[in-house]
Protein backbone atom coordinates (compact mmCIF):
# COMPACT_ATOMS: atom_id res chain seq x y z
CA UNK A 1 0.00 0.00 0.00
CA UNK A 2 1.37 3.36 -1.01
CA UNK A 3 1.85 5.99 1.70
CA UNK A 4 -0.38 8.37 -0.27
CA UNK A 5 -3.23 5.89 -0.03
CA UNK A 6 -3.09 5.80 3.77
CA UNK A 7 -5.10 8.25 5.76
CA UNK A 8 -3.31 9.93 8.66
CA UNK A 9 -4.99 7.78 11.33
CA UNK A 10 -3.82 4.58 9.65
CA UNK A 11 -0.33 5.98 9.28
CA UNK A 12 -0.09 6.98 12.94
CA UNK A 13 -1.49 3.70 14.24
CA UNK A 14 0.79 1.46 12.19
CA UNK A 15 3.23 -0.29 14.42
CA UNK A 16 6.72 -1.24 13.35
CA UNK A 17 7.69 -4.66 14.68
CA UNK A 18 11.26 -5.59 15.34
CA UNK A 19 12.85 -8.96 14.56
CA UNK A 20 15.94 -10.32 16.25
CA UNK A 21 17.80 -13.63 16.10
CA UNK A 22 18.30 -16.06 18.99
CA UNK A 23 20.98 -18.71 18.52
CA UNK A 24 20.56 -22.00 20.33
CA UNK A 25 22.87 -22.84 23.26
CA UNK A 26 24.22 -19.27 23.24
CA UNK A 27 24.04 -16.08 25.30
CA UNK A 28 22.39 -13.61 22.90
CA UNK A 29 22.58 -9.84 23.37
CA UNK A 30 19.34 -8.12 22.39
CA UNK A 31 18.78 -4.37 22.18
CA UNK A 32 15.24 -3.02 22.57
CA UNK A 33 13.78 0.40 23.38
CA UNK A 34 11.35 -0.15 26.23
CA UNK A 35 11.95 2.81 28.52
CA UNK A 36 9.67 5.24 26.67
CA UNK A 37 6.75 2.80 26.92
CA UNK A 38 7.25 1.80 30.55
CA UNK A 39 4.90 3.23 33.16
CA UNK A 40 6.72 1.79 36.19
CA UNK A 41 9.87 3.38 37.56
CA UNK A 42 12.70 0.81 37.48
CA UNK A 43 10.61 -2.09 36.13
CA UNK A 44 11.56 -5.74 36.00
CA UNK A 45 11.04 -7.07 32.48
CA UNK A 46 9.37 -10.38 31.72
CA UNK A 47 9.69 -11.75 28.17
CA UNK A 48 7.34 -14.35 26.75
CA UNK A 49 8.16 -16.29 23.58
CA UNK A 50 5.32 -18.05 21.71
CA UNK A 51 6.06 -20.34 18.76
CA UNK A 52 4.22 -19.21 15.64
CA UNK A 53 3.52 -22.80 14.51
CA UNK A 54 2.93 -24.81 17.69
CA UNK A 55 1.63 -22.10 20.05
CA UNK A 56 4.04 -23.35 22.72
CA UNK A 57 5.30 -20.57 24.99
CA UNK A 58 7.98 -19.93 27.59
CA UNK A 59 8.82 -16.95 29.78
CA UNK A 60 11.89 -15.55 31.52
CA UNK A 61 12.89 -12.49 33.51
CA UNK A 62 15.47 -10.44 31.65
CA UNK A 63 17.78 -7.88 33.25
CA UNK A 64 18.54 -4.56 31.60
CA UNK A 65 22.34 -4.12 31.51
CA UNK A 66 22.40 -0.90 29.48
CA UNK A 67 24.33 2.03 30.92
CA UNK A 68 22.07 4.42 28.95
CA UNK A 69 18.63 3.08 29.89
CA UNK A 70 16.92 6.27 28.72
CA UNK A 71 18.19 5.59 25.17
CA UNK A 72 18.07 1.80 24.82
CA UNK A 73 17.74 -1.40 26.84
CA UNK A 74 20.36 -4.16 26.55
CA UNK A 75 19.43 -7.71 27.55
CA UNK A 76 21.21 -11.06 27.50
CA UNK A 77 18.84 -13.89 26.64
CA UNK A 78 20.46 -17.30 26.94
CA UNK A 79 18.87 -20.18 25.05
CA UNK A 80 19.73 -23.43 26.81
CA UNK A 81 18.17 -26.77 27.73
CA UNK A 82 19.22 -26.00 31.33
CA UNK A 83 16.79 -23.26 32.33
CA UNK A 84 17.17 -20.54 34.94
CA UNK A 85 14.15 -18.47 33.95
CA UNK A 86 14.58 -15.84 36.67
CA UNK A 87 18.05 -15.09 35.24
CA UNK A 88 17.18 -14.88 31.53
CA UNK A 89 18.04 -18.49 30.62
CA UNK A 90 15.30 -20.47 28.92
CA UNK A 91 14.71 -23.18 26.38
CA UNK A 92 13.17 -21.94 23.12
CA UNK A 93 12.57 -24.99 20.93
CA UNK A 94 11.76 -25.87 18.13
CA UNK A 95 13.66 -23.71 15.66
CA UNK A 96 11.62 -21.19 13.71
CA UNK A 97 9.80 -17.92 14.20
CA UNK A 98 8.54 -16.95 17.62
CA UNK A 99 6.47 -13.97 18.69
CA UNK A 100 7.88 -12.23 21.72
CA UNK A 101 6.09 -9.94 24.17
CA UNK A 102 7.95 -7.95 26.82
CA UNK A 103 6.01 -7.02 29.96
CA UNK A 104 6.91 -4.62 32.74
CA UNK A 105 6.31 -5.62 36.35
CA UNK A 106 7.32 -4.84 39.92
CA UNK A 107 7.90 -8.49 40.84
CA UNK A 108 11.39 -9.93 40.44
CA UNK A 109 10.14 -13.54 40.56
CA UNK A 110 6.82 -13.64 38.65
CA UNK A 111 7.01 -15.76 35.48
CA UNK A 112 3.28 -15.59 34.62
CA UNK A 113 2.56 -13.07 31.85
CA UNK A 114 -1.06 -12.75 33.00
CA UNK A 115 0.15 -11.36 36.34
CA UNK A 116 2.53 -8.79 34.82
CA UNK A 117 1.61 -5.10 35.03
CA UNK A 118 1.60 -4.25 31.32
CA UNK A 119 2.92 -4.93 27.82
CA UNK A 120 5.70 -2.65 26.56
CA UNK A 121 6.95 -4.37 23.36
CA UNK A 122 5.83 -6.97 20.85
CA UNK A 123 7.81 -8.39 17.94
CA UNK A 124 9.25 -11.49 16.32
CA UNK A 125 12.36 -13.53 16.87
CA UNK A 126 14.05 -16.11 14.67
CA UNK A 127 15.34 -18.98 16.80
CA UNK A 128 17.78 -21.53 15.43
CA UNK A 129 21.21 -23.00 15.25
CA UNK A 130 24.28 -20.95 14.41
CA UNK A 131 24.88 -19.57 10.99
CA UNK A 132 25.65 -22.24 8.44
CA UNK A 133 28.51 -21.92 6.02
CA UNK A 134 27.67 -20.28 2.74
CA UNK A 135 28.29 -22.34 -0.36
CA UNK A 136 30.77 -20.69 -2.68
CA UNK A 137 31.55 -21.60 -6.24
CA UNK A 138 34.74 -21.09 -8.21
CA UNK A 139 34.13 -19.88 -11.71
CA UNK A 140 36.25 -21.48 -14.36
CA UNK A 141 36.69 -19.62 -17.60
CA UNK A 142 36.97 -21.61 -20.79
CA UNK A 143 37.08 -20.33 -24.31
CA UNK A 144 34.35 -21.36 -26.68
CA UNK A 145 35.33 -23.90 -29.38
CA UNK A 146 34.68 -21.42 -32.17
CA UNK A 147 37.01 -18.72 -30.79
CA UNK A 148 40.51 -18.48 -32.23
CA UNK A 149 43.42 -18.44 -29.87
Amino acid sequence: MCLRQLNIRQFLTRRKRSVFRILRDTANEVVLTLNEKATITNPTYLIEFTNDETGESNTAIITDTSIYKERYNLFTITESSTENRTAGTLQIRPDGFWTYVVYEQNSTTNLDADLADGEVERGRARVGIGQTEKTSYTRTTTKPAYEKT
